[in-house]
């Protein structure tokens, strides 16, 4: 895994973001991601955010996933995979620094958006559910890279890779040096808390 210190991996000027975001799945192990279209390329993504001053990546993750979609969860498993991203977004150069959980829902519910930012309205378009397959057959960008086989590994829970079953959150670092997933890692000192 990169340093911190190489200036190609931790460019500076980046704003740090730490948020927190849900694996949200149904009976048949299709995941709940958001189909983003007003920003050129579309892709999907997980539902969660940005945390508030004060609170920790697993609360932001419960009440974005509420704002965003209006579900709420009584419980999240995990976390399941720490993620480190370094994007440009809306202007601003982020690291993202993304803890994920679990929810497990007894059916497909219906989802409608609660309290969306006013970028969020001009870039969500639909909420799609996918199973391990689609995710690996979409020609769309799906984030995390690693969800396919991260929901194959959440699938079988005696399997040494899946992160509930072992306590040991996935790892996935995505930066200009390029992607690096480690199943099984010990949490970075940069994950959020």
């Amino acid at each position: 895994m990169p340093t911190t210190a190489d200036p190609e991996v931790d460019p500076p000027g980046r704003r740090v973001r730490e948020a927190g975001r849900v694996i949200v799945l149904d009976p048949a192990g299709a995941c709940l991601l958001a189909h983003v279209t007003g920003m050129g390329s579309p892709w999907l993504f997980t539902p969660g955010g940005g945390a508030q001053a004060g609170e920790d990546a697993r609360a932001a993750a419960r009440r974005e996933l509420a704002e965003e979609t209006s579900l709420e969860v009584a419980e999240l498993a995990g976390p399941v995979l720490h993620r480190r991203a370094h994007l440009t977004f809306l202007g601003d150069r982020i690291e993202a620094r993304e803890s994920f959980w679990v929810a497990r829902v007894p059916q497909r519910p219906a989802t409608t958006a609660g309290q969306l930012d006013e970028y969020e309205v001009d870039l969500l378009g639909d909420w799609v559910w996918m199973t391990p397959p689609e995710v690996r057959a979409t020609e769309t960008t799906v984030y995390p890279h690693c969800l396919a086989d991260l929901l194959d590994a959440l699938a079988r829970p005696d399997d040494h890779t899946n992160p509930i079953a072992t306590g040991r959150p996935w790892v996935e670092v995505d930066t200009a040096a390029g992607v690096t997933i480690t199943p099984e890692a010990v949490r970075p000192d940069w994950a959020p808390a």
